[in-house]
């Protein structure tokens, strides 16, 4: 009666801690509560690998901390990649499964919200974040190079690569489609892309979205380029295509049809919210779209087969519009959450896995009616059939 009575406070001061804005802590506090979270989460999963391997984890973190204060955020990285290895991505249902998925990816906030911008910060602190952080962007690079390396799908299907924040490269027997790219990786890392690739679209001109290294070296590939407006620096080309309008009826670019509801972000950034249809693929790209009444538009037509929304953007909108569409009453369209851990904010603004589901604007409204979902981390691939 003791231990589930301190399991219950335990997981009580879990939920209460991240059931609001992730706020900058201390690394003492941050590393506590991660050890915290890992206890609970060997809990839930008696009985599973996953809890085999959080017993260990656990252990060697309270032995560890007394000589390296920093050790834990490799280590988390670590775990993170053993558990995802074991529990692949998977439609989002009540299995022990998807509990394993998601307290996966939740365990994965804590060292992408070490507080790297704090003006005091420790300088082997620092290090450590930032050394981890780029070995995790460089394997999911990494993996997104072998997916598309790897022989295009078979007739009927769709392979899917969530490469980082919205970027997606989505591939079927006969095209390869990418979205919102920002690479970071190199010169001929770029050039392989643009090799494989039929077409770019971008959302909107923010550099989390695009890099200009990636849509000039698909234009110098003689690859079809699509932007709502002119982006920063000068890309010329034939291919380079300024969407600045919407279509509400398909409009065929690079074999793909496309439509767009012609949204913003903020101020100054148009926001085409797509929809594609790739090869009897219907995908939903929302981009960082703000102005709700244009991505209402995608009720309009039928239904889609996925769903790519911003976590932190009012979700429910664009997924209420989705579960409108024509057909959605037989087969619903599949949520893929995205632009979680963003690293170029600051860490409040790192929208965590926690606050996806803890929050009511999220995944958090128990009242709200959500189609299937699917997580996935970055440089993670699925294949889709219908």
């Amino acid at each position: 009666m003791r231990h589930v009575f301190c399991t219950l406070l335990l997981c009580f001061a879990i939920h209460n801690c991240m059931a609001f804005d992730w706020k900058p802590q201390t690394n003492e506090r941050l590393r506590s509560d991660m050890i915290a979270f890992a206890r609970q989460f060997e809990q839930e999963t008696k009985g599973t690998p996953a809890a085999k391997l959080l017993h260990k984890f656990v252990r060697q973190q309270e032995r560890k901390a007394k000589t390296d204060a920093y050790a834990w955020i490799g280590d988390t990285y670590d775990i993170v990649a053993k558990l995802k290895a074991i529990y692949p991505p998977l439609t989002n249902d009540d299995s022990t499964a998807s509990l394993i998925r998601k307290r996966t990816l939740q365990l994965l906030d804590y060292p992408i919200h070490v507080n790297n911008r704090a003006p005091n910060i420790n300088t082997a602190e620092k290090e450590a974040f930032e050394k981890n952080l780029d070995s995790y962007l460089l394997q999911a690079r990494q993996r997104a190079l072998a997916f598309l390396a790897e022989p295009a799908p078979a007739d009927g299907k769709l392979a899917l690569c969530k490469v980082y924040n919205m970027g997606y490269i989505l591939r079927t027997s006969r095209h390869t489609v990418i979205v919102d790219l920002c690479w970071e990786g190199t010169s001929e890392e770029a050039a392989f892309i643009a090799s494989k690739a039929d077409a770019f679209f971008l959302t909107h001109n923010h550099g989390d979205h695009f890099s200009k290294i990636m849509l000039q070296t698909l234009l110098d590939a003689g690859k079809t380029v699509v932007v709502p407006n002119v982006p920063v620096g000068k890309l010329q080309s034939d291919k380079f295509y300024v969407l600045d309008e919407e279509l509400t009826t398909p409009r065929s670019i690079a074999g793909i049809d496309v439509v767009t509801m012609r949204g913003q972000q903020g101020v100054e950034f148009p926001n085409n919210v797509y929809l594609f249809d790739i090869d009897g693929w219907r995908i939903i790209h929302q981009g960082d779209n703000e102005i709700r009444e244009k991505e209402a538009h995608v009720a309009d037509y039928d239904v889609a087969d996925i769903v790519i929304a911003a976590s932190w953007n009012k979700i429910h909108n664009i997924l209420g519009a989705a579960m409108k569409a024509k057909g959605a009453d037989q087969r619903p369209p599949l949520f893929i959450p995205s632009h979680e851990n963003e690293k170029g904010h600051g860490v409040d603004h790192r929208e965590s896995y926690h606050e996806l589901f803890d929050r009511a604007d999220r995944l958090g409204d128990a009242t709200f009616h959500y189609p299937p979902f699917m997580l996935l981390d970055i440089g993670e691939t699925y294949l889709f059939s219908k």
